[in-house]
């Protein structure tokens, strides 16, 4: 998960804009990458990055069941025309 290399066109976030994403703090960021629970590229000790599609891979398997079934009613709703 750690240790890997970018390709040129990813965005890397920072802890911040992470935490921002997530809607959390930056210290339960910092947990998450401790526990190697959150793909991320450590350049120094202080310096961690996050490709941008990690983090939308991340939040997407973290979906509950139950917000997903939400979601895919809210969808046919949408996409079924008005009698």
């Amino acid at each position: 998960m750690t240790d890997t290399i970018a390709p040129e066109n990813t965005t890397l976030l920072t802890c911040e804009q992470v935490a921002a994403r997530l809607n959390c703090t930056v210290d339960y960021v910092y947990r998450l990458v401790r526990r190697d629970e959150i793909a991320h590229i450590r350049f120094s000790r202080k310096m961690i990055r996050f490709e941008e599609e990690e983090i939308e891979r991340y939040i997407r398997n973290h979906r509950s069941s139950r917000s997903l079934i939400q979601r895919r009613g809210q969808d046919r709703a949408q996409s079924d025309p008005a009698e």
